[in-house]
């Protein structure tokens, strides 16, 4: 397992611990990757309520296009109409 903490735009602490798996003994170390999967969405969904808490993203029914302008290229009206809470829903 790995951990990283962050803070101030600096890396805090990271810690190492263990083998790559069962069939492989390596041991873990900084630079081993992992495979995230689907993890990465509550994450991100964190950090969308977060900018939304802190009013740097007004509401969940904000556009996306409006503070991601490129967001709308080639989809269309429909496109343009995505908000915030659409991408956290996964309804598109």
């Amino acid at each position: 397992c790995q951990v990283a903490v962050c803070h101030q735009r600096g890396l805090a602490a990271s810690v190492c611990a263990g083998v790559m798996g069962s069939v492989d003994p390596r041991p873990v170390t900084t630079d081993t990757l992992f495979n995230a999967f689907s993890v990465t969405k509550a994450i991100t969904a964190t950090a969308v309520h977060m900018l939304v808490a802190d009013q740097r993203i007004p509401s969940y029914d904000t556009k996306v296009v409006e503070f991601w302008p490129k967001f709308g290229d080639g989809g269309g009206e429909r496109k343009q109409r995505v908000t915030v809470a659409h991408i956290l829903a996964h309804i598109l």
